[in-house]
């Protein structure tokens, strides 16, 4: 995530399989060096093209930005299909962070996203017909924002957002 003139991507993309996640299948697994000395706020695409499928992007190198990982435990009784997108300031497309169904008592995902400096992060709940949102900003502890209690009848959803140190400088 940390730019100075190049940024290196990683890549691990898998197919979930039914059962304990043993019978999994990796898709693709691939390093992208990602030049950015002229190109910071724009919106650029690219592709990473491996043996069995290709990542087609949408990416921004963020200008002061910070590092934000995001965190959801989930307890669900009764298999949901669950949408969890992100939206970052800076970044004006939705970001995509688990997209299917669940059930049962665990950490669903972990994902790492940019943010730009003192913006806020967003994160949206698409369960059934309802849509439940947390925003995050820089600073503050927990969410500023959160969904009122309806979203309990359909089970228990505990977000972490986890923003890189305030005061970070780069030396050298």
């Amino acid at each position: 995530m940390y730019i100075w003139e190049k940024a290196l991507l990683e890549v691990d993309l898998w197919e979930k399989c039914e059962g304990n996640g043993s019978s999994d299948k990796r898709l693709l697994s691939a390093y992208a060096e990602i030049e950015g000395q002229d190109d910071f706020d724009l919106m650029l695409a690219g592709q990473i093209t491996g043996d069995r499928c290709s990542l087609v992007m949408d990416y921004v190198l963020l200008a002061q930005s910070v590092e934000v990982v995001i965190q959801v435990f989930a307890k669900v009784d009764h298999p949901h299909h669950l949408r969890f997108t992100a939206f970052s300031s800076g970044f004006a497309h939705e970001i995509v962070l688990f997209d299917g169904k669940f059930s049962g008592n665990e950490k669903l995902l972990q994902h790492v996203v940019a943010v730009k400096a003192q913006g806020k992060l967003d994160v949206c709940l698409e369960l059934e017909e309802s849509l439940f949102w947390w925003t995050f900003e820089q600073g503050a502890v927990g969410a500023v924002r959160s969904p009122d209690d309806s979203v309990l009848k359909y089970g228990q959803f505990d977000l972490r957002v986890l923003f890189a140190p305030k005061d970070f400088t780069v030396v050298g």
